[in-house]
């Protein structure tokens, strides 16, 4: 985790801003999060391991993890190595909102989702492209 959050902040602090995503980045990608477990309450919650989907598209994304699913926008940061930085900026709707940061990686066609409290990171692979 702590590897992610330097990399993370190496690669924002290095990127420059607002250079959209290559067309080859938009499409539908999938990874597996592992299970973790989380303490609510000084009760212990064990979270089993479940698909994390991304569908991303031009000027929209949308994010499935579960039973949650959410629809919003994205900004990019353009770093070093064929990578971008994507802010995203998510809600469902009605009173979620929420703010998420992942790398997508040029060179295999990848996205790299940081974990965040308590979760494990999860890496998703691309598995039907829209943007070629």
């Amino acid at each position: 985790m702590k590897t992610a959050i330097l990399i993370y902040a190496s690669l924002f602090l290095a990127g420059g801003e607002g250079e959209p995503l290559p067309k080859a980045a938009f499409g539908k990608y999938q990874g597996e999060r592992a299970s973790y477990s989380v303490v609510q309450n000084d009760v212990e919650l064990l979270i089993e391991r479940h698909d994390v989907f991304l569908l991303l598209a031009d000027e929209k994304i949308t994010y499935v993890n579960g039973d949650l699913r959410l629809d919003g926008s994205y900004e990019t940061f353009k770093q070093p190595k064929g990578e971008y930085l994507v802010k995203v900026h998510f809600n469902n709707g009605k009173s979620l909102s929420y703010v998420m940061e992942f790398v997508w990686r040029k060179k295999n066609n990848t996205i790299f989702l940081p974990g965040t409290n308590g979760e494990p990171d999860v890496l998703l692979d691309l598995l039907t492209a829209t943007g070629l």
